[in-house]
């Protein structure tokens, strides 16, 4: 939480007062597609201290990759 403050990372449904489960069921109750999804962090397996750049978020958003030194470690991708 100190690098969350440190970096000024704002929480705007916190500051309304959400909950997390509230945050949890409004997608069900909007019928957003993705509602009953697992959540699906993109970056938390690039090793701390490597720059985030533009070619791994694009990867990111087409397939699951964890990256070490440089190089892919595992990937999946989605069938569709």
């Amino acid at each position: 939480m100190r690098a969350l403050k440190e970096l000024s990372v704002l929480f705007p449904l916190r500051e309304c007062g959400f909950a997390k489960e509230e945050i949890r069921c409004r997608p069900k109750e909007a019928a957003l597609f993705a509602w009953g999804k697992p959540a699906r962090a993109r970056l938390n397996k690039n090793p701390g201290g490597k720059t985030i750049t533009k070619e791994k978020l694009v990867s990111a958003t087409v397939l699951r990759a964890g990256y070490m030194a440089g190089m892919i470690s595992h990937m999946e991708v989605k069938a569709e």
